[in-house]
């Protein structure tokens, strides 16, 4: 999967050299949602919650045709979630776990192809699918006692695997402000064919929603 990841920026960095008039730019964010990042899933014992975060992508494409683009975007997602025990001791016992909070960093590559669905005037609708990768960069897990002790701990995560791959889907909404300048709205799924911990038999998957703009390049 890596080598195909390499093998597709070679091929959007070849038609971007020759073909600079179709060029485009953007800047992406927005809130993301990790519906399955293949931690712990609840028990009698302790319940486990997601949090929502933030997504921040870069983007550059090409045109490859009249309704087709290319274009990858890379950035960063910092994806946090929360274990809740629900042990019970009386009295409070200061070895006994009362929650655990965990908060991962993630660089993120996405290649899409995008085939422009719908047009009008100033807006046009793209469909997307592509491939995905997701390099998580560090990790911070700290859990609280009974007693409020705050530690540093590895009860989620015991294997930290630092590179997934896997594809998504998607669709582009484009308002084009002129003829170089556009907004955009992009609700994306990413689905992942490994977890955050090796070996997992779950796998992580996210969705997202991004507002950003994209700046086309006029070398004509």
């Amino acid at each position: 999967m890596k080598q195909l990841f390499i093998l597709l920026s070679f091929l959007l960095c070849t038609f971007t050299a020759s073909s600079q008039s179709k060029l485009f730019f953007g800047i992406n964010a927005g809130p993301d949602f990790t519906l399955d990042n293949s931690l712990p899933l609840p028990t009698p014992d302790a319940s486990f919650r997601n949090k929502p975060s933030w997504n921040f992508l870069a983007r550059i494409g090409t045109d490859i045709g009249h309704n087709s683009r290319i274009r990858l975007d890379l950035g960063s997602i910092d994806m946090n979630s929360r274990l809740t025990y629900n042990y019970n001791s009386s009295p409070p016992d200061p070895e006994v776990p009362v929650k655990t909070e965990l908060a991962i960093h993630t660089a993120v590559l996405n290649f899409n192809y995008d085939y422009k669905a719908i047009s009008f005037e100033k807006f046009d609708v793209y469909a997307s699918a592509g491939l995905r990768a997701q390099f998580p960069t560090s990790k911070k897990e700290t859990t609280t006692y009974s007693d409020n002790r705050e530690v540093e701990t590895t009860r989620v995560i015991t294997q930290f695997n630092k590179s997934l791959y896997g594809f998504g889907a998607g669709i582009v909404l484009k308002y084009k402000h002129s003829d170089k300048a556009a907004f955009t709205l992009s609700p994306d799924y990413s689905h992942y064919f490994e977890g955050l911990n090796k070996g997992n038999s779950s796998s992580v998957k996210r969705l997202n929603l991004s507002v950003g703009v994209e700046y086309r390049l006029s070398m004509e």
